[in-house]
């Protein structure tokens, strides 16, 4: 037998036999060097411990040997700080902390600098199993030091691997090859410019700051107190992009706000874009408008009525849950087309004054004026509280009364006014009736036959299922008309 040799323990070999039927592994994670007392130790199967140990330290490499399979190797670097000691026995534990393989050394004495040499030294036990998928070797890379075969190989293999990127060419001399990059290898780009940033200069990559550069010509980046902020005229502003707006004139109001500038062809602008900075987060207000060799009103594009045009009327049925007056603002005003609606803190306030009032029932005219904006001054009547139908016409404003199509008709009576051969009511039907029957004192014909006279009434709530009122009506629903003022 050798005199230098490793074997399992019986902890070990009773280990890797269930590991081995169950289907599971070991896994080893220190190894640990002793000096056995001054002698050389004889491995035994049946040792727990070290002779005498005298230091333990995580693994540094573990591996399978290629040219013989069932060898599982497992390193160790002893640092130039450790030592004062001479390595004579050495032993591998696994998680649980159970000696798993134990083996004697060729005597070495370890030295410290403090004894003026020392050196790093590479400790490596070799251990023979029947199946080596049944070890795991733990290595854990935060407190393991790499031995000097072991780093020119991952250098070797890396700079095969990349080409020469990252500055460590094939072979272990530190001069880039030049590979350039390309959509499928990894390579080198020529950093670019800020001028070869801002124009998109292709095959360059510029850095952060030249990013921001480029970012910054089209307004990106112009966050509040920043010196990149707009404070300007919105009517002289023809750079897209997108800025943040303070004090700035020609705003849709004297708010401070996001705004965004949309590029387009010759005129250099098509539309700007403008969301006020405070408010409702969940409703934010924003506006919009055109420019055509001059800027356009603000439209506020997210109220629910912006779209409405000046002097349109339209109907709500603001009496169900969920919905909604027309909200005023600075660039579209409202009226309700009711009376009574100009006091303070009421809808109209501000916006229609001098109501008027004329005529009564059926036959009420009620109007007001316009206080504000381009239709200032004009009268319209308030319909909703005349209420008074909308009709189609050729003359836009034109107010008429309720009225009924003219009927016509007569009747002839002639009767003979004698016992047994008077008339009634029950000779008439409908919305006709006679309310007199008198003798007129002389006689017409021969006999005694006398001219009479009867009283012929018309009145259509006599008519079967008649409904009647004070004005001609149709059927209907009715709800409030608002209009657009401004």
């Amino acid at each position: 037998m050798p005199t230098f040799y490793t074997l399992l323990t019986d902890v070990g070999q009773a280990k890797l036999a269930n590991a081995i039927a169950l289907g599971q592994t070991i896994e080893i994670t220190e190894l640990a060097v002793g000096d056995g007392n001054g002698a050389l130790p004889v491995p035994d199967t049946s040792r727990t411990t070290l002779v005498n140990e005298v230091r333990r330290a995580p693994i540094n490499l573990s591996e399978v040997e290629d040219e013989n399979p069932n060898w599982v190797v497992v390193e160790q670097v002893l640092p130039p700080d450790v030592g004062g000691w001479t390595i004579r026995e050495i032993g591998v534990f696994d998680v649980a902390g159970d000696l798993i393989g134990y083996g004697n050394y060729p005597e070495t004495y370890k030295p410290v600098l403090a004894e003026g040499s020392s050196r790093t030294q590479t400790i490596r036990f070799v251990m023979e199993v029947s199946e080596t998928e049944a070890v795991t070797l733990k290595v854990d890379p935060s407190v393991v030091l790499a031995t000097r075969s072991y780093s020119d190989t991952s250098i070797e293999q890396h700079g095969e691997e990349t080409e020469g990127v990252h500055g460590i060419p094939t072979g272990k001399a530190l001069i880039h090859t030049g590979s350039i990059a390309t959509t499928s290898k990894a390579g080198i780009v020529e950093k670019a410019t800020t001028s070869e940033a801002k124009s998109g200069e292709a095959e360059k990559f510029p850095d952060s700051a030249d990013v921001h550069e480029a970012f910054k010509q089209f307004g990106l980046g112009k966050m509040p107190g920043s010196s990149y902020r707009f404070e300007g005229d919105l009517d002289e502003l023809f750079t897209s992009g997108i800025y943040y707006t303070v004090n700035a004139l020609n705003t849709p109001t004297a708010e401070n706000g996001y705004l965004q500038v949309y590029p387009s062809g010759a005129t250099n602008v098509s539309c700007q874009g403008f969301i006020i900075a405070g408010g409702s987060v969940s409703n934010p207000r924003k506006f919009i408008r055109k420019y055509n060799s001059e800027w356009g009103a603000w439209i506020e594009e997210n109220a629910a009525y912006s779209g409405k045009g000046i002097g349109e009327l339209f109907p709500i049925w603001d009496h169900l849950v969920g919905s909604s007056e027309p909200e005023n603002s600075a660039s579209a005003k409202f009226i309700k087309l009711s009376a009574g609606e100009d006091g303070s803190g009421q809808y109209n306030e501000g916006l229609l004054t001098n109501e008027t009032i004329t005529g009564s029932g059926s036959l009420i005219e009620i109007t007001g004026e316009i206080a504000t904006g381009p239709m200032a001054g004009q009268i319209v009547n308030l319909i909703n509280s005349e209420k008074r139908y909308l009709a189609p016409g050729e003359n836009s404003g034109a107010i008429a009364n309720d009225q009924m199509q003219q009927i016509t008709g007569d009747t002839g009576i002639i009767g003979n006014y004698s016992a047994g051969n008077n008339f009634s009511n029950d000779q008439f039907s409908g919305a006709l009736s006679a309310t007199g029957i008198q003798g007129s004192g002389s006689d017409i014909g021969s006999g005694s036959n006398e001219d009479s006279l009867y009283t012929l009434d018309f009145d259509s709530a006599n008519s079967p299922n008649a409904r009647t009122g004070d004005h001609t009506n149709v059927k209907h629903a009715q709800a409030t008309y608002y209009m657009r003022i401004a």
